[in-house]
């Protein structure tokens, strides 16, 4: 996840944490020096299908909050999810 400034490079394609279907790397490299890091990375990846900001009033220990939601299944111990 990415926080998106003005003037900033995020190195895609030229970076990136991913790797392909068969367990390689898609990059040589992660980061390089001059490009913007990820705030947030998911290793491995969660499957990202959605996400939403918390702006209400109803929870406030929440606001300005973000929650995501993936396709990845196994990744909590015991809990089968």
């Amino acid at each position: 996840m990415n926080i998106i400034r003005r003037g900033g490079s995020y190195g895609w394609p030229l970076v990136r944490y991913g790797r392909n279907y068969f367990g390689h790397r898609i990059s040589a490299r992660p980061t390089l020096t001059g490009l913007e890091d990820p705030q947030v990375v998911w290793l491995p990846s969660i499957g990202l299908t959605g996400i939403t900001f918390h702006t209400g009033d109803r929870f406030p220990s929440w606001k300005r909050n973000a929650f995501f939601t993936g396709l990845r299944e196994g990744g909590i111990p015991r809990t089968g999810h």
